[in-house]
C-alpha cells in the first residue's frame, strides 16, 4: 500500500505509486490486453441474442460472431464497460485498487496521462459499483454523515449558493427532520435518520419544540423502558420512520437507547446512571461495550477520527453529497481478502451501465454504513 512516508518523483507523485503503474502496464500494455482480461474473468462472454457461450473472437475484441444463431454481438454493450475510451485508464485504476494502491484523480490523471475530469468519473463510477456490493455486507453500521461534517470542504450540486460547503449538511438535516416531523407516512428518504453536526464535533438539537410523530414517539417515553416493537404498537409509525424519530431524539438528548433495543426519557440522572445503546454502535466498531455517555462519545470518534485522517491525507477534503462512495472506495482499499485480485473486475462486469446521470444524481443519505473492521 502507498505510505505517506514515500519519495515523490518530479510529479509529486509517490515513487510506489509509478512502481505499481509499470507493474500493470507490463502486464496490460494493450487495450486489446485489457479487454482480454476482462473477457478472461468473466468466462469469455455469451452472445446477447440466443445466450449462447459458442462464440467467435479473436484476441482482445468487443465484439464477437455466435456460432448458434450466426448474430454479431457486442460483449460489453449494457455493461459497465459499455462505450468506454480508453481501456487502459479505466483497468488500470480498477488493478491499482486490487492490489491495495489508491490515489486521488488528481494523482490518477497524472498517472495514466488522462483528463482529471476523465480520472474522476472513473473513480466515481467504481465507487457506486462498490457501494453496491457494500450494501450487501451484514455487519454494516450506520453512523450519522455529520460525524465527518470535518471533511466537507468542497462543493457540490447540492450545496447551496454562497455558503460554505459543510452547509450541505445542515440542509439536509433540516430537510429530513422535517419530513420526520409533519409526515407519518413517509420514510426517511430511503436515507435513514438525520442526526449531524453543523461544524466539527458540535451536536446540533433539532428543534425547541416537538411536534406531529416526534411529539408523539417523545410522549411515549418515560422512565420505564419500552422496546421498538411497543413503540411501533402504540404509535402505529412505520418501523423505518420510528427508528429515525429515535435517533434524532436521542442525539437531542430527549431519549436514551438502552441495551436490548429498548428506549427511556432521557434526563441528567437517567443519562449519568445507565449503560446506554450506542446510537452508532460503537461497540460493534472496535469490541468496546461503553458503560457512560462520555465513553460512548471517547470510543466512536476513536475510529471515526482515523477515517477523517485518512480521508485528509489521501483525498484532502471532500463534497458532502458523494461521502458514502468515499468510504466505499476506502473498504476496497482495505479489504484485501474481499478485494483480491479480479474480484473488482468481475463486480464492475456484473453491475450494468453507469452513465453520467447516475453520478449527477447520487447524494449520499443522512446515515452512511461503515464496515467496522476497516
Amino acid at each position: 500500500m502507498t505510505s505517506p512516508s514515500n519519495r515523490n518523483s518530479d510529479d509529486g507523485l509517490p515513487d510506489t505509486l509509478h512502481q505499481r503503474w509499470l507493474e500493470f502496464v507490463s502486464q496490460y500494455g494493450s487495450e486489446a490486453d485489457c479487454w482480454e482480461a476482462l473477457f478472461s474473468a468473466t468466462g469469455g462472454g455469451k452472445c446477447q441474442h440466443c445466450g449462447s457461450e459458442d462464440i467467435d473472437r479473436a484476441y482482445g475484441a468487443r465484439v464477437a460472431k455466435c456460432r448458434s444463431c450466426d448474430n454479431t454481438t457486442r460483449l460489453t454493450a449494457g455493461t459497465f464497460f459499455q462505450n468506454i475510451r480508453n481501456p487502459q485508464a479505466w483497468f488500470g485504476a480498477i488493478w491499482l485498487f486490487e492490489h491495495g494502491e489508491i490515489a486521488n484523480a488528481n494523482q490518477f490523471h497524472k498517472l495514466a496521462k488522462v483528463a482529471y475530469s476523465t480520472a474522476w468519473e472513473i473513480y466515481r463510477k467504481i465507487s457506486l459499483v462498490v457501494q453496491n456490493d457494500m450494501e450487501a455486507e451484514s455487519d454494516s453500521v450506520s453512523l450519522s454523515s455529520g460525524l465527518f461534517a470535518r471533511l466537507f470542504s468542497k462543493r457540490s450540486l447540492e450545496t447551496p449558493a454562497h455558503v460554505h460547503p459543510i452547509e450541505e449538511q445542515t440542509e439536509m438535516e433540516k430537510s429530513e427532520w422535517g419530513a420526520a416531523q409533519s409526515d407519518p407516512s413517509a420514510s426517511p428518504g430511503a436515507h435513514g435518520a438525520s442526526p449531524g453536526m453543523t461544524q466539527p464535533g458540535v451536536p446540533t438539537p433539532f428543534l425547541n419544540e416537538l411536534s406531529g410523530p416526534a411529539k408523539e414517539v417523545n410522549d411515549c417515553l418515560s422512565k420505564e423502558p419500552i422496546s421498538l416493537e411497543e413503540l411501533c404498537n402504540l404509535t402505529k409509525i412505520p418501523a423505518g420512520q420510528l427508528s429515525a424519530i429515535l435517533v434524532m431524539l436521542e442525539l437531542d438528548e430527549r431519549a436514551l437507547g438502552l441495551a436490548g433495543n429498548k428506549f427511556v426519557r432521557s434526563t441528567p440522572a437517567v443519562r449519568a446512571t445507565a449503560a446506554p445503546r450506542a446510537v452508532a454502535s460503537p461497540n460493534v466498531l472496535n469490541g468496546f461495550q461503553p458503560s457512560t455517555a462520555e465513553d460512548i462519545d471517547s470510543e466512536l470518534m476513536s475510529p471515526i477520527n482515523v477515517i477523517v485522517r485518512f480521508f485528509k491525507e489521501t483525498f484532502h477534503g471532500m463534497a458532502r453529497k458523494y461521502l458514502q462512495l468515499y468510504l466505499a472506495l476506502r473498504w476496497c482499499y482495505l479489504a484485501r481478502d474481499r478485494w483480491q485480485e479480479g474480484a473488482l473486475l468481475r463486480a464492475c462486469s456484473q453491475f450494468g451501465t453507469v452513465d453520467s446521470e447516475d453520478i449527477r444524481a447520487y447524494v449520499t443519505p443522512p446515515l452512511v454504513k461503515v464496515l467496522p473492521r476497516f
